[in-house]
């Protein structure tokens, strides 16, 4: 007789080693998380005094001298940075991934669509960047100086009203590929949306009269 073949032992993790990989994942989440928040903080603090501190990031390592982000120099330079040097208030979309991600890992959630998530996130943070980048000349802050270089060159080329068509089309594509969005929804929405109206009109007359 033959003898049958064994099927190759396929390793399982042991519990340990579980419980090791369960340990990384809350000690990265919760790092993730407290990051997340921090830089929040920290972005919020810089809109009310990037002015102030613009100084301070010339003398870095001076200790004597301090800035007035909640998060002190490191928190103006991080800022900085990601605001005004990359994608202006569009930055707000990063620590906001951080958080996300962190929760995922902390509370170990399924994580399939995280680097989805992380691909449209960016392409709101592109899109949102190049919009501000219009108002360049009058808030710096709002598009960043990415923003403001990719919307030069495109209007350089395009023009204003072809980098405004480019960013509707971004629009709708972002709205029928990610959420879906189909031109009945929209009616079907606006129609049960006006029906509602019509209702509590009728409502109120009906009620009205009865007084």
């Amino acid at each position: 007789m033959a003898k049958k073949r064994s099927r190759p032992r396929v390793p399982e993790f042991s519990e340990e080693k579980k419980h090791r990989i369960r340990r990384r994942q809350i000690l990265l989440g919760s790092f993730l998380l407290l990051l997340g928040f921090l830089m929040t903080v920290s972005f919020v603090s810089f809109l009310f005094h990037h002015q102030s501190d613009q100084s301070t990031l010339e003398v870095f390592f001076e200790k004597k001298v301090q800035s007035q982000n909640l998060l002190n120099k490191v928190g103006a330079l991080g800022s900085h940075f990601f605001i005004y040097q990359l994608f202006g208030i569009a930055a707000f979309i990063f620590p906001y991934l951080l958080g996300y991600t962190g929760y995922l890992l902390f509370f170990d959630r399924n994580r399939k669509q995280l680097i989805s998530h992380w691909s449209w996130a960016m392409l709101y943070m592109m899109c949102l960047s190049v919009f501000f980048g219009f108002y360049h000349l009058d808030s710096p802050l709002l598009g960043g100086l990415v923003g403001f270089e990719i919307n030069s060159f495109l209007v350089a080329y395009l023009g204003i009203v072809g980098v405004a068509g480019l960013l509707i089309f971004s629009v709708i594509a972002i709205l029928v590929l990610q959420w879906r969005f189909t031109p009945e929804k929209a009616l079907l929405f606006f129609h049960s949306l006006f029906k509602k109206v019509e209702t509590r009109a009728e409502l109120g007359i009906e009620n009205s009269l009865d007084l």
